[in-house]
Protein backbone atom coordinates (compact mmCIF):
# COMPACT_ATOMS: atom_id res chain seq x y z
CA UNK A 1 0.00 0.00 0.00
CA UNK A 2 1.37 3.01 -0.97
CA UNK A 3 1.96 6.15 1.29
CA UNK A 4 -0.75 8.55 -0.31
CA UNK A 5 -3.16 5.84 0.33
CA UNK A 6 -2.21 5.64 4.29
CA UNK A 7 -2.02 9.22 4.96
CA UNK A 8 -6.29 10.12 5.01
CA UNK A 9 -7.03 6.85 7.47
CA UNK A 10 -3.85 8.20 9.89
CA UNK A 11 -5.05 11.60 9.76
CA UNK A 12 -8.41 10.31 10.72
CA UNK A 13 -6.70 7.90 13.22
CA UNK A 14 -4.67 10.81 14.37
CA UNK A 15 -8.08 13.23 15.15
CA UNK A 16 -9.95 10.76 16.89
CA UNK A 17 -7.57 9.90 19.12
CA UNK A 18 -7.11 13.70 19.75
CA UNK A 19 -11.11 14.61 20.22
CA UNK A 20 -10.80 11.22 22.67
CA UNK A 21 -8.15 13.00 24.37
CA UNK A 22 -9.21 16.34 24.96
CA UNK A 23 -12.94 15.21 26.20
CA UNK A 24 -11.14 13.15 28.81
CA UNK A 25 -9.33 15.91 30.14
CA UNK A 26 -12.37 18.41 29.63
CA UNK A 27 -14.36 15.94 31.79
CA UNK A 28 -11.39 15.64 34.64
CA UNK A 29 -11.38 19.56 34.50
CA UNK A 30 -15.23 20.04 34.34
CA UNK A 31 -14.87 21.98 30.80
CA UNK A 32 -18.65 22.09 28.97
CA UNK A 33 -17.36 21.28 25.66
CA UNK A 34 -19.57 23.50 22.68
CA UNK A 35 -22.34 21.66 21.07
CA UNK A 36 -22.24 24.06 17.71
CA UNK A 37 -21.57 22.19 14.52
CA UNK A 38 -20.38 25.22 12.77
CA UNK A 39 -16.64 25.77 12.03
CA UNK A 40 -14.64 28.49 10.37
CA UNK A 41 -14.21 28.51 6.46
CA UNK A 42 -16.93 25.78 6.34
CA UNK A 43 -20.30 26.50 4.86
CA UNK A 44 -22.55 24.68 7.29
CA UNK A 45 -25.50 22.56 5.48
CA UNK A 46 -28.66 22.85 6.33
CA UNK A 47 -29.02 18.74 7.71
CA UNK A 48 -25.80 19.48 10.41
CA UNK A 49 -27.84 22.19 12.20
CA UNK A 50 -29.98 21.31 15.28
CA UNK A 51 -33.69 20.04 14.55
CA UNK A 52 -35.90 22.75 14.78
CA UNK A 53 -39.04 22.03 17.61
CA UNK A 54 -42.81 21.39 16.04
CA UNK A 55 -44.62 23.72 18.14
CA UNK A 56 -47.24 25.62 16.10
CA UNK A 57 -47.80 29.02 17.18
CA UNK A 58 -51.35 27.97 17.06
CA UNK A 59 -50.94 25.87 19.94
CA UNK A 60 -48.59 28.76 21.42
CA UNK A 61 -51.32 31.11 21.74
CA UNK A 62 -53.84 28.26 23.24
CA UNK A 63 -51.27 27.43 25.59
CA UNK A 64 -50.20 30.57 26.50
CA UNK A 65 -53.56 32.18 27.47
CA UNK A 66 -54.87 28.38 28.83
CA UNK A 67 -51.32 28.99 31.39
CA UNK A 68 -52.66 32.28 32.07
CA UNK A 69 -56.36 31.90 33.12
CA UNK A 70 -55.71 28.29 34.32
CA UNK A 71 -53.40 31.04 36.99
CA UNK A 72 -55.58 34.00 36.63
CA UNK A 73 -55.25 34.65 40.53
CA UNK A 74 -51.25 35.26 40.13
CA UNK A 75 -51.05 37.20 36.61
CA UNK A 76 -54.08 38.90 36.96
CA UNK A 77 -52.88 40.21 40.15
CA UNK A 78 -49.93 41.07 38.68
CA UNK A 79 -51.61 43.60 36.39
CA UNK A 80 -53.72 44.81 39.22
CA UNK A 81 -51.05 45.67 41.13
CA UNK A 82 -48.91 46.94 38.01
CA UNK A 83 -51.50 49.35 37.03
CA UNK A 84 -51.67 50.67 40.64
CA UNK A 85 -47.95 51.12 40.62
CA UNK A 86 -48.30 52.90 36.96
CA UNK A 87 -51.12 55.40 38.14
CA UNK A 88 -49.25 56.31 41.06
CA UNK A 89 -45.82 56.89 39.40
CA UNK A 90 -46.28 57.37 35.91
CA UNK A 91 -50.16 58.09 35.28
CA UNK A 92 -52.82 57.61 32.89
CA UNK A 93 -52.93 58.34 29.06
CA UNK A 94 -54.21 61.67 28.79
CA UNK A 95 -58.20 61.77 28.60
CA UNK A 96 -58.35 65.87 27.46
CA UNK A 97 -56.41 64.64 24.17
CA UNK A 98 -58.20 61.52 24.01
CA UNK A 99 -61.68 63.37 24.17
CA UNK A 100 -60.08 66.14 21.37
CA UNK A 101 -59.54 63.20 18.79
CA UNK A 102 -63.13 61.72 19.57
CA UNK A 103 -64.25 65.34 19.36
CA UNK A 104 -62.54 65.89 15.63
CA UNK A 105 -63.99 62.37 14.73
CA UNK A 106 -66.96 63.35 15.45
CA UNK A 107 -66.80 66.63 13.47
CA UNK A 108 -65.11 64.31 10.86
CA UNK A 109 -68.29 64.11 8.70
CA UNK A 110 -72.21 62.62 10.26
CA UNK A 111 -72.23 58.98 7.74
CA UNK A 112 -69.00 58.30 9.40
CA UNK A 113 -70.07 59.03 13.01
CA UNK A 114 -73.61 58.08 12.77
CA UNK A 115 -75.44 54.36 12.67
CA UNK A 116 -73.91 51.15 13.73
CA UNK A 117 -71.28 50.45 11.54
CA UNK A 118 -70.37 54.24 11.66
CA UNK A 119 -69.92 53.69 15.51
CA UNK A 120 -67.91 51.12 15.21
CA UNK A 121 -65.69 52.67 12.28
CA UNK A 122 -65.21 55.52 14.37
CA UNK A 123 -64.27 53.07 17.73
CA UNK A 124 -62.00 51.84 15.18
CA UNK A 125 -60.09 54.92 13.90
CA UNK A 126 -60.01 56.16 17.41
CA UNK A 127 -58.06 52.52 18.29
CA UNK A 128 -55.65 53.06 15.71
CA UNK A 129 -54.87 56.70 16.48
CA UNK A 130 -54.33 56.01 20.20
CA UNK A 131 -51.85 53.08 19.07
CA UNK A 132 -50.35 55.47 16.72
CA UNK A 133 -49.37 57.79 18.87
CA UNK A 134 -48.92 55.75 22.14
CA UNK A 135 -51.69 55.97 23.71
CA UNK A 136 -52.31 59.55 23.17
CA UNK A 137 -49.57 61.04 25.69
CA UNK A 138 -47.93 64.44 25.98
CA UNK A 139 -44.40 64.21 26.02
CA UNK A 140 -43.61 61.89 29.31
CA UNK A 141 -40.90 63.47 31.04
CA UNK A 142 -37.16 61.38 30.92
CA UNK A 143 -37.94 60.03 34.51
CA UNK A 144 -41.55 58.85 33.09
CA UNK A 145 -40.37 56.81 31.00
CA UNK A 146 -37.67 55.21 32.78
CA UNK A 147 -39.99 54.34 35.13
CA UNK A 148 -42.32 53.36 32.76
CA UNK A 149 -39.85 50.84 31.31
CA UNK A 150 -38.25 49.42 34.42
CA UNK A 151 -42.11 48.18 35.87
CA UNK A 152 -42.08 46.84 32.45
CA UNK A 153 -38.89 44.49 32.86
CA UNK A 154 -40.17 44.25 36.96
CA UNK A 155 -43.50 42.62 35.12
CA UNK A 156 -41.96 40.58 32.68
CA UNK A 157 -39.60 39.21 35.41
CA UNK A 158 -41.98 38.47 38.05
CA UNK A 159 -43.92 36.47 34.59
CA UNK A 160 -41.20 34.33 33.75
CA UNK A 161 -40.45 33.25 37.25
CA UNK A 162 -44.16 32.33 37.61
CA UNK A 163 -43.90 30.59 34.20
CA UNK A 164 -40.98 28.79 35.20
CA UNK A 165 -42.62 27.56 38.80
CA UNK A 166 -45.66 26.71 37.59
CA UNK A 167 -44.25 24.35 34.95
CA UNK A 168 -42.16 22.56 37.78
CA UNK A 169 -45.42 21.91 38.85
CA UNK A 170 -45.18 24.10 42.48
CA UNK A 171 -47.93 25.67 44.09
CA UNK A 172 -47.02 29.87 44.26
CA UNK A 173 -48.74 33.06 45.23
CA UNK A 174 -48.64 36.71 44.21
CA UNK A 175 -46.20 37.33 46.46
CA UNK A 176 -43.61 34.78 45.82
CA UNK A 177 -43.71 36.11 42.31
CA UNK A 178 -43.29 39.75 43.79
CA UNK A 179 -40.79 38.63 46.18
CA UNK A 180 -38.78 36.71 44.30
CA UNK A 181 -38.83 37.31 40.61
CA UNK A 182 -36.38 39.89 40.64
CA UNK A 183 -33.10 38.91 41.22
CA UNK A 184 -31.83 38.68 37.62
CA UNK A 185 -32.78 42.53 37.13
CA UNK A 186 -29.09 43.55 36.57
CA UNK A 187 -28.52 40.68 34.18
CA UNK A 188 -31.58 40.98 32.50
CA UNK A 189 -30.88 45.28 31.69
CA UNK A 190 -27.80 44.17 30.75
CA UNK A 191 -28.99 42.00 27.86
CA UNK A 192 -31.19 44.34 27.32
CA UNK A 193 -28.32 47.01 26.48
CA UNK A 194 -26.56 44.33 24.26
CA UNK A 195 -30.26 44.34 22.37
CA UNK A 196 -29.83 48.03 22.10
CA UNK A 197 -26.39 48.26 20.96
CA UNK A 198 -27.30 45.44 17.91
CA UNK A 199 -30.49 47.51 17.33
CA UNK A 200 -27.97 50.17 15.94
CA UNK A 201 -28.26 48.96 11.98
CA UNK A 202 -31.93 49.79 12.30
CA UNK A 203 -31.40 52.70 14.13
CA UNK A 204 -29.05 53.55 11.02
CA UNK A 205 -31.63 53.31 8.56
CA UNK A 206 -34.49 55.29 10.60
CA UNK A 207 -32.14 58.24 10.30
CA UNK A 208 -31.01 57.67 6.85
CA UNK A 209 -34.63 57.33 4.98
CA UNK A 210 -35.76 60.19 7.26
CA UNK A 211 -33.30 62.20 5.47
CA UNK A 212 -33.81 60.32 1.99
CA UNK A 213 -37.25 61.29 2.67
CA UNK A 214 -37.08 64.97 3.42
CA UNK A 215 -34.56 65.91 0.69
CA UNK A 216 -36.28 63.66 -2.24
CA UNK A 217 -33.23 61.51 -2.84
CA UNK A 218 -35.72 58.34 -3.57
CA UNK A 219 -37.33 60.17 -6.28
CA UNK A 220 -34.78 58.71 -8.64
CA UNK A 221 -35.62 55.53 -9.18
CA UNK A 222 -31.93 54.25 -9.36
CA UNK A 223 -30.88 55.73 -5.78
CA UNK A 224 -34.51 54.30 -4.78
CA UNK A 225 -33.47 50.49 -5.70
CA UNK A 226 -29.81 50.98 -3.63
CA UNK A 227 -31.26 52.69 -1.14
CA UNK A 228 -33.65 49.75 -0.63
CA UNK A 229 -30.83 47.29 -0.51
CA UNK A 230 -29.06 49.05 1.76
CA UNK A 231 -32.10 49.28 4.10
CA UNK A 232 -32.89 45.66 3.57
CA UNK A 233 -29.33 44.17 4.55
CA UNK A 234 -28.70 46.81 7.87
CA UNK A 235 -32.25 45.10 8.71
CA UNK A 236 -31.12 41.58 8.24
CA UNK A 237 -27.53 41.97 10.07
CA UNK A 238 -29.65 43.43 12.97
CA UNK A 239 -32.23 40.75 12.98
CA UNK A 240 -29.61 38.28 12.92
CA UNK A 241 -28.47 39.48 15.76
CA UNK A 242 -31.44 40.42 17.92
CA UNK A 243 -33.45 37.10 17.74
CA UNK A 244 -31.04 35.17 19.65
CA UNK A 245 -30.86 38.30 22.35
CA UNK A 246 -34.57 38.07 22.45
CA UNK A 247 -34.61 34.50 23.79
CA UNK A 248 -31.29 35.35 25.92
CA UNK A 249 -34.01 37.78 27.85
CA UNK A 250 -35.61 34.81 29.25
CA UNK A 251 -32.66 32.79 29.24
CA UNK A 252 -30.86 34.96 31.66
CA UNK A 253 -33.18 34.93 34.08
CA UNK A 254 -32.19 31.25 34.92
CA UNK A 255 -30.28 30.66 38.63
CA UNK A 256 -27.00 31.44 38.56
CA UNK A 257 -26.87 32.11 34.57
CA UNK A 258 -24.92 35.18 33.69
CA UNK A 259 -25.30 37.53 30.92
CA UNK A 260 -22.60 36.51 28.67
CA UNK A 261 -23.32 33.04 28.99
CA UNK A 262 -26.95 33.41 28.59
CA UNK A 263 -26.29 35.04 25.43
CA UNK A 264 -23.93 31.98 24.13
CA UNK A 265 -26.56 29.85 25.35
CA UNK A 266 -29.38 31.44 23.32
CA UNK A 267 -27.32 31.69 20.23
CA UNK A 268 -26.37 27.79 19.78
CA UNK A 269 -29.93 27.31 20.12
CA UNK A 270 -31.35 29.76 18.13
CA UNK A 271 -28.73 28.42 15.13
CA UNK A 272 -31.10 27.50 12.11
CA UNK A 273 -34.03 28.59 13.33
CA UNK A 274 -34.34 32.46 13.11
CA UNK A 275 -36.61 32.69 10.76
CA UNK A 276 -39.13 30.16 12.22
CA UNK A 277 -38.43 32.13 15.43
CA UNK A 278 -39.87 35.30 13.59
CA UNK A 279 -42.55 33.69 12.20
CA UNK A 280 -43.49 32.24 15.75
CA UNK A 281 -43.29 35.88 17.28
CA UNK A 282 -45.10 37.46 14.24
CA UNK A 283 -48.19 35.34 14.68
CA UNK A 284 -48.00 36.12 18.90
CA UNK A 285 -47.73 39.84 17.74
CA UNK A 286 -50.60 39.38 15.62
CA UNK A 287 -52.73 37.21 18.18
CA UNK A 288 -52.01 40.22 20.57
CA UNK A 289 -53.28 43.32 18.47
CA UNK A 290 -56.28 40.78 17.88
CA UNK A 291 -56.95 40.62 21.85
CA UNK A 292 -56.23 44.67 21.59
CA UNK A 293 -58.78 45.16 19.35
CA UNK A 294 -61.37 42.97 20.65
CA UNK A 295 -60.84 44.78 24.05
CA UNK A 296 -60.20 48.43 23.31
CA UNK A 297 -63.13 48.93 20.22
CA UNK A 298 -65.90 47.72 22.63
CA UNK A 299 -64.58 49.70 25.49
CA UNK A 300 -64.12 52.93 22.71
CA UNK A 301 -67.76 52.55 22.25
CA UNK A 302 -68.91 51.59 25.58
CA UNK A 303 -67.08 54.95 26.50
CA UNK A 304 -68.47 56.80 23.50
CA UNK A 305 -72.16 55.76 24.71
CA UNK A 306 -71.72 56.71 28.50
CA UNK A 307 -70.22 60.48 27.70
CA UNK A 308 -73.91 61.22 26.60
CA UNK A 309 -74.31 61.49 30.34
CA UNK A 310 -73.65 64.12 32.33
CA UNK A 311 -72.25 61.75 35.14
CA UNK A 312 -70.27 59.62 33.28
CA UNK A 313 -68.94 62.43 31.30
CA UNK A 314 -64.95 62.49 31.69
CA UNK A 315 -64.52 58.84 32.96
CA UNK A 316 -60.87 57.37 32.46
CA UNK A 317 -62.70 54.39 30.97
CA UNK A 318 -60.43 53.82 27.89
CA UNK A 319 -57.19 55.20 29.83
CA UNK A 320 -57.19 52.95 32.34
CA UNK A 321 -58.31 49.95 29.61
CA UNK A 322 -55.48 51.41 27.82
CA UNK A 323 -53.19 50.95 30.79
CA UNK A 324 -54.32 47.07 31.32
CA UNK A 325 -53.79 45.69 27.54
CA UNK A 326 -50.13 47.36 27.69
CA UNK A 327 -49.98 45.13 31.04
CA UNK A 328 -51.41 42.22 29.35
CA UNK A 329 -49.46 42.74 26.52
CA UNK A 330 -46.54 42.44 28.81
CA UNK A 331 -47.66 39.24 30.56
CA UNK A 332 -48.26 37.06 27.64
CA UNK A 333 -45.30 38.14 25.67
CA UNK A 334 -43.34 37.14 28.43
CA UNK A 335 -45.45 33.69 28.88
CA UNK A 336 -44.99 33.29 25.17
CA UNK A 337 -41.66 33.25 24.97
CA UNK A 338 -41.18 31.07 27.94
CA UNK A 339 -43.02 27.92 26.74
CA UNK A 340 -40.95 28.91 23.15
CA UNK A 341 -37.92 28.88 25.34
CA UNK A 342 -39.10 25.76 27.07
CA UNK A 343 -39.80 23.96 23.82
CA UNK A 344 -36.09 24.33 22.62
CA UNK A 345 -34.62 23.29 26.06
CA UNK A 346 -36.55 20.15 26.09
CA UNK A 347 -36.24 19.68 22.35
CA UNK A 348 -32.00 20.57 21.83
CA UNK A 349 -30.18 17.75 21.17
CA UNK A 350 -27.04 18.89 19.03
CA UNK A 351 -26.09 16.21 16.93
CA UNK A 352 -22.73 14.53 16.98
CA UNK A 353 -19.46 15.84 15.67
Amino acid sequence: MEEGEQAPGFRQGFREAFLRSRGRIWSKKGVKQNPSVHRSFRQTKLYEVYEPPVYHYGWAIIDTLRMIFKHKRVFLGMILIAGVASVVLVGLMNQDRYSEVTSSLDDFGEEFAEGQFGAVARAGAVFVTTLATGGLNQAPTAEQQLLNVFLMVLVFLATIWAMRQLLLGRKIRLRDALYNAFGPLVPTLLVLLVALVQAIPIFIFLIIFSAATETGFLGNPFHALLFWLFSVGLILLSLSFLVPTVVALVAVTAPGLYPLQALSNADDLMRGRRVQFLFHLFWGLVALVVMWAGVMIPMILVDHGLSRWELFDGWPIVPVAFLVMSLWSVVFVAAYLYLYYRKLIDEFKPKPL
